[in-house]
């Protein structure tokens, strides 16, 4: 059976609240876009230790490098994970970083 390649885009202030989540990602992670814009962080998509263990410092590497890029496991709705690649980009408006994408 061929993998099944999906991409979404999900997009968070400085402090991980949801801004917008696309298609795929409603369609990869099982949520609705009116369920978690403004109502979550993105940390509900990584299991506990991935959060704690490795953001700060992707973080840290896409805003000093302008993006990071990896392999990491994440976590739908219904509890199952999944392993995908992952882009993390800082975001900006009029020149102010804003959040990430």
């Amino acid at each position: 059976m061929a993998e099944r390649k999906s991409k979404s885009v999900i997009t968070c202030d400085l402090e991980g609240r949801i801004e917008t989540f696309n298609k795929g990602a409603e369609q990869i992670f099982g949520y609705r876009p009116e369920e978690v814009i403004g109502k979550k962080r993105v940390s509900l998509f990584s299991p506990g230790l991935i959060v704690l263990g490795h953001v700060s410092k992707w973080l840290e590497t896409a805003q000093q490098e302008g993006e990071f890029k990896s392999r990491t496991v994440f976590q739908r709705r219904d509890g199952t994970r999944f392993a995908a690649d992952i882009r993390i980009t800082p975001t900006f408006r009029k020149g102010q970083q804003i959040g990430y994408c």
